[in-house]
C-alpha cells in the first residue's frame, strides 16, 4: 500500500496540471451574482478584440504584456529592420557607383588609346621568375621589345 501512494500523488498532480492548463488556454469567463430566490434577473456580456494565439490568456492573466506594449514593440522591430534594409541598400548603391566610376575611367582611357599610333613590335627576350619571401610570393616578369623601322628602337619592361 505504501508503494502506491507516490503514484497517486503524481496522478493527482498530473490531473491538476492538466486542469490548470486547459483553463488557461480556454480562458473561461467568470462572474459572481447575488440575487433573491424569487426575483428574475438578466445576465448579459460582451467581448471585444481579437486573441493573439494561445498565449494571449496567459499574458492577460499574468499582466506581462498589454496589447499596446506588444504593438509598440512590433512597430519598433519593423522600424529597426526597415532601417537595416535602408543601410544595406545604401551600401550596395555606393558600391555600384564606385564600380560605375571605375568603368567610366577605364572607358575614357580606352577612348584616348584609340588615337595612339600602331607600330609593329617583336619580343626579343622574356623571362619569368617566381620570387619568395617569408610571407609572400610573386612573379617577376621582364621583357625586351624591338620596334620601329627595322626594329631599331628597343624598350625594356619589368
Amino acid at each position: 500500500m505504501r508503494r502506491r501512494a507516490p503514484f497517486k500523488v503524481l496522478g493527482r498532480i498530473a490531473k491538476l496540471n492538466e486542469t490548470v492548463h486547459r483553463a488557461m488556454l480556454k480562458h473561461f469567463p467568470q462572474s459572481q451574482i447575488q440575487a433573491d430566490a424569487d426575483q428574475l434577473f438578466e445576465v448579459s456580456g460582451h467581448a471585444s478584440g481579437e486573441r493573439i494565439g494561445l498565449l494571449n490568456p496567459i499574458l492577460e492573466t499574468k499582466g506581462y504584456l498589454s496589447r499596446e506594449t506588444m504593438q509598440k514593440f512590433f512597430t519598433w522591430v519593423i522600424t529597426f529592420f526597415s532601417g537595416i534594409r535602408s543601410i544595406v541598400l545604401i551600401v550596395f548603391g555606393m558600391v555600384f557607383l564606385v564600380c560605375a566610376g571605375m568603368a567610366l575611367y577605364d572607358a575614357a582611357t580606352l577612348w584616348q588609346a584609340r588615337d595612339w599610333p600602331s607600330v609593329v613590335a617583336r619580343v626579343d627576350q622574356c623571362s619569368m621568375n617566381m620570387r619568395y619571401s617569408k610571407q609572400d610570393s610573386w612573379w617577376d616578369v621582364s621583357a625586351t621589345f624591338s620596334y620601329g623601322d627595322d626594329f631599331a628602337r628597343h624598350h625594356q619592361e619589368t
